[in-house]
């Protein structure tokens, strides 16, 4: 088997262990034509192996929010994608909450949750723990975990993370979601991840809020891997002190990939990510954020390497210059992150389009294989395919001779 097909199966594996060969499947929709109109109610007529199929329309009210897989192995996905598909908490409730021993294998794929909403406004971490209730205006996730998948969270609010909290040693896998606007009262405007395993892969994190912590994201004493994500515009902006616009590492382990940080605010340290004990950096892009782009504790270092850090940092293959990001922040004609990177075993970029592509007449890293930094691979236009044609051939003579 191929790298890249080694690659991209062991991420959407778990998707397929959900889905048996006897598996069925059970319709939900509104309105007279089904049996289920409520998303609780097809998830209770499952089993293990079950594929629960939401049809389009908004859902509110007792039956789509709180929604709880109830410990299953079971693929609950929509028919036609988030857009398509909303659950509408009506600031009254949460979105989902895993908390009956489920696994990456119980999969959520292609909704839209919204205006999710977590009243938790007193008492520690621990104490909130304790009781189930830490956050997670969006998804609430204890002591279980989930593929969640093709997913968008929207305004949503949880005193620790406004879209997702992951607690008290889940496991958590997160592909092609997006975070937009959500709020927390503490941290990880987005997210929040506590003491457990969490991988993101081609996620985008917009306009997320913390008055405390990790405007886009907070995670604490967890391993945390990001590929492939954008992480634009988030704010940490409280008195009388807020740390990390971007991403807060409270402790444990982070590594980030072909990430694009770019645009994020903080009122005092790091716009971009700030602390952890153990951090990672390859291939990515931390530019244009305030008032800065790293801030490492003294007792934390930071490995980062062939990455476009703003106003430099020391490291193998590491630049200080204008990525010339564009309006949907992949790179720009010209930019010196193009054929700058290293084959750090990522090779599909945010969209899915195979790295590396060898852009024609640059070369930013001698004999390396020319992958890109930041979470877009660059494919000229308006080359189109082929150009892109010519471009695989030379990676797919490389993959067979590594086989």
């Amino acid at each position: 088997m191929s790298r890249t097909l080694f690659f991209i199966t062991g991420v959407f594996a778990v998707v397929a262990i959900a889905v048996s060969v006897h598996a069925g499947t059970i319709d939900v929709g509104l309105g007279g034509g089904y049996i289920y109109n409520t998303i609780q109610a097809g998830i209770d007529a499952a089993v293990n192996g079950d594929t629960v199929v939401v049809h389009d329309g908004v859902y509110t009210g007792v039956g789509n929010r709180d929604i709880d897989l109830l410990g299953m192995a079971i693929t609950l996905k929509s028919a036609n994608g988030a857009a398509s598909t909303i659950i509408d908490c009506e600031s009254s409730a949460r979105g989902f909450y895993l908390h009956s021993g489920e696994t990456t294998a119980s999969v959520i794929q292609g909704f839209t949750v919204q205006n999710g909403y977590t009243s938790d406004t007193l008492g520690a971490l621990d104490a909130l723990e304790a009781l189930g209730t830490g956050g997670g205006g969006g998804m609430l996730v204890v002591g279980s975990g989930a593929t969640v998948a093709d997913c968008v969270f929207s305004g949503n609010y949880g005193r620790h993370g406004g879209g997702i909290n992951c607690q008290s040693n889940s496991d958590l896998a997160v592909v092609g979601c997006t975070f937009i606007e959500n709020d927390s009262g503490y941290g990880g405007g987005g997210f929040w991840g506590h003491t457990s395993t969490v991988t993101m892969m081609g996620c985008t994190f917009v306009g997320n809020y913390s008055p405390g912590s990790g405007g886009a994201m907070r995670i604490d004493e967890s391993v945390s891997t990001l590929v492939n994500c954008l992480i634009v515009d988030n704010s940490a902006t409280g008195t009388p002190e807020s740390v990390a616009g971007g991403i807060d590492v409270g402790g444990g382990t982070m590594t980030l990939k072909h990430c694009t940080l770019t645009g994020n605010v903080c009122s005092t340290t790091a716009g971009a990510i700030h602390g952890g004990e153990y951090v990672t950096i390859i291939n990515s892009v931390l530019w244009g954020n305030t008032p800065d782009q790293i801030y490492a504790d003294p007792c934390c270092p930071y490995d980062v390497t062939y990455s476009d850090v703003e106003g430099g940092w020391t490291g193998v293959g590491n630049i200080d210059a204008d990525p010339l990001l564009t309006g949907n922040y992949s790179l720009g004609v010209g930019s010196p992150c193009i054929d700058a990177g290293t084959d750090a075993g990522v090779y599909t970029d945010i969209r899915g389009w195979v790295r590396p592509f060898d852009y024609p007449g640059v070369d930013n890293n001698g004999p390396l294989p020319e992958f890109d930094m930041g979470a877009y691979e660059v494919i000229p236009e308006p080359a189109a395919l082929g150009l892109v044609a010519l471009g695989l051939l030379p990676l797919l003579r490389r993959l067979r001779k590594k086989d």
